[in-house]
């Protein structure tokens, strides 16, 4: 167990549905409709079940001891600041990927 953990947000794990697209292609636009439907629908719960999941985890490192320090908008503005010449070097279908990325609240 780290005795140390920071909530940067530098990272997040992205929940995905994953499937053929050759047996998708395959069913019906009704069937499909519904299969796209069933995901958008599901995804609320899923980011419910996501932020409980990551409250226990919170608790079982802190109750083991660990110290999680969370840093504040200034020193998050400080890493996207540090970031900017990397993006600036990116092509623009990279940023215009990475733009979506920061579109999403």
């Amino acid at each position: 167990m780290a005795k140390y953990f920071i909530v940067d947000e530098h990272t997040r794990v992205p929940e995905i549905t994953v499937g053929s697209k050759k047996v998708f292609d395959k069913l019906s636009k009704e069937d499909r409709d519904l299969i796209i439907k069933a995901m958008k629908d599901a995804q609320p719960y899923q980011f419910k079940l996501w932020v409980d999941f990551e409250k226990v985890a919170e608790k079982t490192v802190r109750d083991k001891g660990s110290i999680i320090t969370e840093i504040s908008p200034q020193e998050k503005q400080k890493f996207m600041d540090a970031m900017k010449p990397l993006y600036d070097k990116q092509p623009p279908e990279i940023m215009a990927v990475v733009n979506k990325i920061r579109a999403v609240k």
